[in-house]
């Protein structure tokens, strides 16, 4: 039988073997960075240039925490600075979350 990729070949020997074969069988692609692994090199590439990438347009300006979206930085605010109203307006004394509220 073929597979389309490494990864489906080591998944199908697991019906056919005990686990602790299977693991001496799959290659492991580690990053460089966090040393994560995954079972496949499209995978640690996918990781790579979401996690790794010198393009983070989005940063976090409380504690520097950077995103390849948007989304994930609207996540990591509403999780780890929930509480955290730090602009505060000179004119009329107001605290706000977003410096572009002021």
């Amino acid at each position: 039988k073929d597979f389309k990729t490494e990864s489906l070949l080591y998944k199908h020997f697991i019906t056919h073997a005990s686990l602790s074969i299977v693991k001496k069988l799959v290659q492991y692609f580690t990053c460089d960075f966090c040393a994560k692994k995954y079972d496949s090199k499209i995978s640690l590439q996918r990781h790579t240039l979401f996690l790794h990438n010198d393009r983070m347009p989005y940063i976090c300006e409380h504690c520097g925490f950077t995103a390849y979206h948007e989304e994930p930085l609207k996540e990591h605010l509403a999780k780890e600075h929930v509480h955290c109203s730090t602009y505060l307006c000179y004119k009329c004394g107001l605290e706000f979350r977003d410096k572009s509220e002021l």
